[in-house]
């Protein structure tokens, strides 16, 4: 700051000038200056979640992505079967598929997606999947064949929901009420 009018024409890298009013400012979040102008928007690439109030260099990427030189960079448009906890990494790291896996999240790094027959099993890989059921019902002068129709409609509906599994990657919901 000058001695004379104690107005300032320069900062500290982090804070911005207002040269009119010969000011100091601190920079917020999403703003930086070198000191020699006012704070001005960080302009990186990707979403990136923080910059450097000094320089404006990305310092905090979102899960499923990697500092770069010029921001955030997703790890599905480097290689597939990658990711990345965010932060301030600078790459992503290779899944673990593990038990047929053949798709994991870019956010974690765990298993998304399994061959048919078999579901993520939260621990990175896959496993088969076997399914308990406890069924109440009440009826009034139903007869054993309307029984064993619906029944046979039920098993049936059971087994279709079952073999979407694979091409969905979630567990259909089954209806059950009364028709």
């Amino acid at each position: 700051c000058e001695a004379e009018t104690g107005k300032c024409t320069t900062c500290q890298a982090g804070n911005g000038v207002n040269v009119t009013e010969g000011t100091c400012t601190q920079c917020t979040a999403g703003v930086f200056s070198i000191g020699t102008t006012q704070c001005n928007p960080c302009e990186m690439t990707g979403s990136c979640n923080q910059c450097n109030q000094t320089n404006g260099e990305c310092v905090n990427c979102p899960a499923g992505s990697h500092i770069t030189v010029t921001g955030c960079v997703t790890c599905e448009s480097e290689t597939e079967n990658t990711f990345s906890v965010g932060g301030n990494t600078t790459s992503c790291s290779a899944c673990v598929l593990t038990d047929g896996c053949t798709k994991c999240s870019v956010k974690t790094g765990m298993c998304v997606f399994c061959p048919a027959k078999t579901i993520p099993d939260g621990k990175g890989g896959c496993t088969s999947h076997t399914y308990n059921a406890t069924v109440t019902a009440s009826f009034d002068d139903a007869t054993l064949d309307d029984l064993k129709k619906n029944l046979t409609e039920l098993q049936k509906e059971i087994a279709d929901a079952l073999n979407e599994i694979p091409s969905s990657g979630k567990i259909p919901e089954i209806n059950l009420e009364e028709n």
